[in-house]
């Protein structure tokens, strides 16, 4: 009996050891590079790191989960989509769980929210000064292209109506190009 009891406790140490052992493998996710930065997601949060190397710094640490963090043209700010909780979100969803466009600014250290609908906004890219994203809040309540301008206003840039936009950018190449809208019924 003694050594059964031994040899549990043994056990239990062992177990407890090893668990303290183990190493936290997030991935990291969504990088975007700028002239001097990284950025990053790494357990749910945005991060930036010298591009030579060094210690990453943690931008956001709100309840929910950021994803998608794209540095301006210039570097000066990141935007980001950022879920207000850790749940999933459905095409065509409308609530307080659907993600919105956030911004940091890295020479202030501010953050604003700079989309505020119903709808799920996210994908966040620039091109120039403008910030494209991708929103489900057109009238079929299709993923399409919105752009967001310098002055803050708002418009639809594409207009499908039959399928949504999965998984669009903006390359360096694409930089002063315009989206066009596709034929009627496309």
């Amino acid at each position: 009996m003694r050594s059964l009891a031994l040899l549990t406790v043994v056990a239990l140490l062992t177990s407890a050891g090893a668990a303290s052992a183990q190493i936290d493998a997030r991935m990291f996710r969504y990088p975007d590079v700028s002239a001097d930065r990284i950025t990053f997601v790494y357990a749910g949060d945005v991060w930036v790191a010298p591009k030579e190397g060094g210690t990453a710094v943690r931008l956001s640490s709100a309840f929910g989960e950021e994803s998608f963090p794209r540095f301006s043209p210039d570097g000066g700010r990141i935007a980001f989509m950022q879920k207000q909780r850790d749940t999933r979100t459905w095409k065509r969803y409308r609530g307080g769980t659907a993600p919105d466009i956030h911004l940091f600014d890295l020479a202030t250290g501010a953050s604003e929210q700079v989309t505020d609908h119903p709808a799920n906004d996210g994908s966040p890219m620039w091109a120039g000064e403008t910030l494209y994203f991708l929103s489900d809040r057109g009238p079929n309540q299709r993923f399409n292209l919105w752009a967001r301008d310098p002055d803050g206003t708002t418009r639809q840039v594409t207009a499908f109506e039959a399928w949504d936009i999965t998984y669009p950018a903006v390359g360096p190449s694409d930089r002063g190009r315009r989206a066009r809208s596709p034929p009627p019924g496309a």
